[in-house]
């Protein structure tokens, strides 16, 4: 008996001092250096990669409610190229054509009109580009937490560049990879978001168990000027990422704009 409260209370006292050391380890300077150089990592072991991406939408509009399924296949380079392309897509049941989907409401304006553009948020890239550690001018330390079991320090990204469609995020960074686990985030008021957010997961499916987008769930206020004048969309969605391919050797010259 007096072996076991022994042994419990080593233990307790264990796991006391670990989580202690773990809270007051690294300084938001050494975080930043080692995500730093994470990512210097991963660039070496991740030269390209592909997946799926399907996102299910469903929006209030003017004229009803809208349910939309679209499917991308999407590509990634380095640090700065994206593509994705449309695959398939329904919206209440009603087949998408890639013609539909290039086409859809003009941009929100300030006393013009902005018919004739692409469907703007419905395409993968402008919002899920986000990468907070582009950002770590902005980094501010919030502690640590765990995060299904797992060791994080939680960071809150305050971003002062006004251009940035994201204007703030917490982010949960792996304490022993440092890689990105977890981001929640605040839409900026724009072109054509008057206010939203998000969260997003990641997984282990990367080569040497990298952390990459599993799933993103949104929610925002789009506002377009149209012809009769300015139309208010409340739109929820849930995009997944799924059958990852890893350093395919996708080509430069396949980011390249269609002419």
């Amino acid at each position: 008996m007096k072996f076991r409260i022994f042994l419990t209370t080593v233990m307790t006292i264990a796991l006391l001092n670990f989580a202690s050391v773990f809270s007051q380890s690294l300084t938001l300077d050494q975080i930043k250096q080692q995500a730093s150089e994470r990512i210097n990592y991963r660039h070496q072991i991740l030269q390209d990669y592909s997946c799926d991406l399907t996102t299910e939408r469903s929006s209030v509009t003017p004229r009803g409610k809208m349910n939309s399924v679209l499917k991308f296949k999407v590509y990634s380079k380095g640090a700065d190229k994206f593509k994705a392309e449309f695959i398939e897509g329904e919206r209440n049941g009603q087949k998408i054509s890639q013609k539909d989907f290039q086409s859809g409401p003009g941009q929100r304006g300030r006393g013009g009109r902005g018919g004739g553009s692409r469907m703007g948020m419905f395409q993968p890239g402008n919002e899920d580009r986000f990468d907070p550690t582009q950002f770590m001018a902005d980094w501010k330390l919030l502690g640590t937490e765990k995060i299904d079991g797992i060791n994080t320090y939680k960071i809150l990204v305050v971003i002062q560049d006004k251009k940035q469609p994201v204007k703030e995020a917490t982010i949960w960074l792996d304490a022993s990879t440092f890689d990105l686990i977890k981001l929640d985030g605040k839409y900026r008021r724009g072109e054509r978001i008057d206010s939203g957010s998000f969260t997003q997961q990641f997984a282990k499916t990367g080569p040497e168990s990298l952390w990459m987008p599993a799933e993103k769930k949104s929610n925002m206020l789009m506002v377009f000027e149209t012809p009769r004048g300015e139309m208010e969309i409340e739109t929820q969605s849930v995009s997944k990422y799924e059958n990852y391919q890893f350093n395919i050797g996708v080509s430069d010259d396949f980011f390249l704009k269609d002419k």
